[in-house]
């Protein structure tokens, strides 16, 4: 059965990384403020993908991709809530 959508606690770890990355980029300069640790983020996600048996992800730019078998789901800041996009390889 190829995968249909993403499981609702990886959506919950990639907003975190972009809601962590809006609150440092919203600190003003010379202030105390967030400071975001992307690494523990990304390793976050990691964490939670590896609870989906053969799912993979990358990341670029706050864009994530999630792979498991020939279905690819692409999920951003602009389409987190319809659940990201779906492709299927051929």
């Amino acid at each position: 059965m190829l995968m249909q959508k993403l499981p609702q606690r990886l959506i919950k770890a990639c907003r975190r990384y972009w809601n962590n990355k809006v609150a440092q980029a919203n600190c003003i300069e010379g202030t105390e403020g967030v400071q975001w640790d992307k690494v523990a983020d990304l390793k976050h996600i990691d964490s939670v993908c590896l609870k989906t048996p053969d799912l993979s992800f990358e990341a670029c730019v706050g864009t994530f991709w999630f792979h498991k078998g020939r279905v690819c789901i692409e999920i951003s800041e602009r389409n987190w809530q319809e659940g990201g996009k779906r492709t299927v390889s051929k």
